[in-house]
């Protein structure tokens, strides 16, 4: 698709008019996840610093991300009547294969 530049100023009227009316937009707006003091900081960071400062932020998401023990899924997989040993393991590979296991 080609967008030309009365297509684009169609499209942005469009958005406008959406963003001003929807009140979803005004009323559930997501809380930064950075305040602004830090993001300032981050504007300033040279690329090593943003770096580390980027692996330090995701060890501190995954300490706090919730963990899954697929033995214990997997036993409750086995639990429901009518999945016997092999259906159990058929879906504990697809679970693993999106898990990245």
């Amino acid at each position: 698709m080609v967008i030309t530049s009365c297509t684009a100023k169609v499209l942005a009227t469009r958005a406008l008019y959406w963003i001003k009316h929807s009140k979803e937009v005004t009323t559930t707006m997501p809380q930064p996840m950075i305040d602004r003091d830090t993001y300032r900081s981050i504007k300033k960071m040279s690329r090593e610093e943003l770096q580390a400062f980027l692996v330090r932020y995701a060890d501190e998401l995954r300490k706090d991300a919730p963990t899954v023990d697929l033995r214990a899924v997997e036993a409750d997989i086995k639990g429901v009547k009518g999945i016997g040993e092999k259906r159990a393991e058929e879906i504990m590979t697809i679970i693993e294969r999106h898990l990245g296991v």
